[in-house]
């Protein structure tokens, strides 16, 4: 049954809202998605705080020339969903990422990445490097290992002086017995 004019706008509405609040955004395109593996991809996104959202193409379209945001939504065959994250800006990227090379017939259009007022419209090709970026928790491991390495490296030389005192003491003791 045809939507109402009011159920488009407060579609419209709800839509506008969401791309607001975001702060991570990656459109995608699928076909050929059945409900199980829709209902388990939407679940997965969920619990990492991504959220899913399939949208009619002339309302996400209508939104994004308000914004002046080009995605090429024209071009775009099959259905088009809105994954999104109101707390971080790669994590859909990522996920979304992992999705599209399990899934058959699911690929990424762009992506949005916006602060405040500032928004970043990201082609599907960025959309992929963004994904290629390490988490939050990689990198921080990185620099406490790079921050922790010189310090080990100091208590080894130190520890390896004060051995090497003991096996001279050691060896002239023994000198000494014999």
């Amino acid at each position: 049954m045809p939507k109402t004019r009011e159920q488009k706008e407060e579609m419209l509405k709800e839509l506008r809202s969401m791309l607001d609040e975001a702060k991570g955004v990656v459109i995608t395109s699928f076909s050929k998605v059945g409900v199980k593996d829709d209902q388990q991809t939407r679940a997965d996104l969920r619990k990492a705080g991504v959220y899913v959202k399939v949208v009619k193409k002339t309302l996400l379209q209508k939104v994004c020339d308000e914004q002046s945001w080009n995605f090429g939504l024209q071009e775009v065959q099959g259905n088009v969903a809105v994954a999104f994250s109101r707390d971080d800006e790669v994590t859909p990227a990522k996920l979304v990422r992992e999705v599209a090379k399990k899934q058959e017939g699911f690929s990424i259009v762009g992506g949005l990445m916006q602060e405040g007022n500032t928004a970043i419209v990201l082609d599907a090709a960025r959309v992929e490097e963004l994904a290629q970026i390490p988490s939050r928790e990689e990198l921080l491991a990185k620099v406490v290992g790079s921050l922790a390495s010189p310090l080990s490296g100091l208590v080894g030389v130190l520890s390896g002086t004060q051995r090497n005192f003991v096996y001279a003491l050691k060896a002239i003791a023994e000198k000494k017995e014999s």
